[in-house]
């Protein structure tokens, strides 16, 4: 099936997000210290974001700058300090998925298959299943964004005054890892532009949109789960499969396994990645989908 689009997922994007020193001038006007995040991995250093500790008025603060992301471009995630190491800026480098996938997917499996790897308990996948997997066209997408740039996606968080936000200035939120540098997929040789990437490609088709980001962690908010529910089983099979050569920790190293956090997709209204073992399990309804045959 076709992924057609959905009257209440907006994307929120600022075509000429304001700049650092007006981000600060607004946080001034409202009362926030804050402190500037600077990039350090290198020879370089660059201003990227800003960040602000808990505070009284966070939650208005937030509510501010997500209803005005249209026009200003601050956005405003969760996150606990830990950003502390970052590399440079890399936006210019944000591609497409098909480009990061067909570069990353045969890699990372050959590697597995040479370690003597055990998938857990993933479907049977041959080199030349993988290959088509990774030609990314080959399998039913959504590319097209769905924008409204007159309203943004509102997120509800009852804890926003026990939390720091970091606030970037970018065309979009999955622009934030490489306009800050995120180093927390290193270890698989993803840069923050790959990240952005892959966040572009699902906010863009499931309205997939970044709500907190540390040193080695990321949540993603889903804002109608519903939609996913409709998913067929072989195209959340192929979502899986996006997940995990995304984040290979989120089964690797995760409390689930194939079959259950494909489940888990389908019903959950955060995606976890980088979370130290955390399970996308628990956060919402779970749907059964038979496997077609």
């Amino acid at each position: 099936m076709d992924f057609q689009p959905w009257p209440n997922k907006i994307v929120p994007v600022c075509p000429n997000p304001h700049s650092l020193s007006e981000l600060t001038s607004l946080l001034t006007e409202w009362r926030f210290e804050y402190d500037i995040l600077v990039t350090n991995l290198t020879d370089n250093s660059y201003q990227v974001a800003a960040t602000v500790d808990p505070h009284p008025n966070i939650a208005g603060l937030w509510g501010h700058l997500i209803a005005t992301f249209p026009e200003l471009g601050f956005w405003p995630v969760h996150t606990d300090g830990s950003l502390d190491e970052l590399f440079d800026p890399d936006p210019d480098r944000i591609g497409t998925a098909e480009e990061f996938f067909a570069e990353n997917t045969m890699p990372l499996f050959e590697n597995h298959w040479e370690q003597g790897w055990e998938a857990p308990d993933f479907p049977e996948l041959t080199p030349e299943q993988l290959q088509s997997f990774a030609d990314f066209h080959t399998r039913t997408i959504r590319t097209e964004p769905t924008i409204n740039t007159e309203k943004s996606h509102i997120v509800d968080d009852e804890n926003l005054d026990t939390t720091q936000l970091l606030i970037t200035p970018v065309p979009r939120p999955a622009d934030v890892p490489a306009t800050i540098g995120w180093p927390g997929a290193i270890n698989y040789d993803y840069s923050g532009a790959g990240v952005s990437t892959v966040l572009c490609s699902w906010e863009d088709r499931f309205g997939a949109l970044l709500t907190s980001l540390n040193f080695a962690e990321m949540d993603l908010s889903i804002s109608d789960v519903k939609q996913l529910a409709v998913l067929t089983h072989d195209e959340l099979v192929n979502l899986t499969l996006e997940h995990y050569v995304f984040c290979p920790d989120s089964l690797d190293q995760g409390t689930l396994k194939f079959p259950r956090y494909l489940d888990a997709i389908s019903g959950s209204p955060l995606w976890p990645f980088w979370s130290g073992g955390t399970s996308i399990e628990g956060h919402g309804v779970f749907y059964y989908h038979a496997q077609s045959h």
